[in-house]
């Protein structure tokens, strides 16, 4: 076991601490590592390496990359921006300095960035088999069941797991807008075929398959997308939403990332609404 339950937990929130503060620092021109150090109650070297053990790069790398990020976005959806303002909300004093940054994270100029209005999420149909999985249930402010994603993470890691991708399992009214006073109904679950090994306390269920809508989105858009889901079910397909659980499958460990950056495969349930057209002979 590389660390017990307790050290897991704090060493998860202090890595949510750092990511959480460095999204909203892309302005910020005198951010510093120290100032990344003293989020995370130590030392600016024991942060640097924290830091990178977790994330695989370090802070200010990740800084750079998200404003450029965010120039290449804005390039996008208003190809008119002058290359300088971008340069200079980036962090750079100067255009070619800019440029060649940008080069390197895009393979192209700003210059040549293809404009057009923000890419609309893909929505996809796809087919789940029953699953057996291991999962914790949970009923409650929505606050509490962080204790239960971290304990089912722990013993996957314990269990000799190298990597924690969750999923989680909500109700069809599930409230996006979560804080932590909000009462849920969830169940935090990994997949038996991804950890065969016997997870503590975890109960073995089985999971029905079915029908599914999914995308790859980001949490903080999940209203937004469910919103227009029904619209695209109606236009696209013969489907429309049925009664069943929404689930969400983590593309990375949320908690080692900036809010911008995270990224979940969300699962609508869906039925078909009338037979497909026969084949024309």
């Amino acid at each position: 076991m590389r660390d017990s339950f307790t050290t897991f937990v704090f060493q998860q929130q202090r890595i949510r601490r750092l990511t959480d503060f460095l999204g909203t620092q892309l302005d910020n021109e005198r951010l510093c590592l120290a100032d990344m150090a003293d989020i995370a109650c130590l030392s600016p070297s024991q942060t640097l390496r924290f830091y990178r053990q977790r994330t695989g790069e370090t802070p200010m790398h990740a800084l750079q990359r998200l404003r450029l990020q965010r120039a290449h976005d804005t390039l996008m959806q208003q190809p008119d921006t002058p290359i300088i303002a971008l340069a200079l909300e980036a962090g750079y004093d100067s255009h070619a300095a800019f440029t060649r940054a940008y080069c390197r994270a895009f393979r192209h100029p700003p210059t040549r960035t293809p404009g057009r209005e923000q890419a609309p999420v893909r929505w996809h149909l796809v087919r789940l088999p029953e699953r057996k999985v291991w999962q914790f249930d949970y009923e409650g402010d929505y606050a509490g069941n962080a204790y239960f994603k971290a304990r089912l993470a722990w013993l996957c890691l314990a269990a000799g797991g190298r990597f924690w991708r969750g999923w989680r399992s909500n109700d069809r009214d599930h409230p996006f807008d979560e804080h932590s006073g909000r009462k849920v109904r969830l169940c935090h679950f990994v997949p038996l075929s991804r950890q065969e090994r016997v997870l503590g306390e975890a109960d073995l269920a089985t999971h029905l398959g079915g029908l599914f809508a999914m995308a790859h989105i980001n949490p903080a858009d999940r209203s937004a997308q469910l919103s227009r889901l029904c619209a695209w079910l109606a236009s696209q397909t013969r489907c429309s939403r049925r009664e069943a659980p929404i689930l969400e499958e983590d593309l990375n460990l949320r908690d080692h990332r900036a809010p911008q950056d995270r990224r979940i495969a969300i699962y609508v349930p869906v039925a078909l609404t009338r037979p497909p057209s026969p084949l024309a002979r």
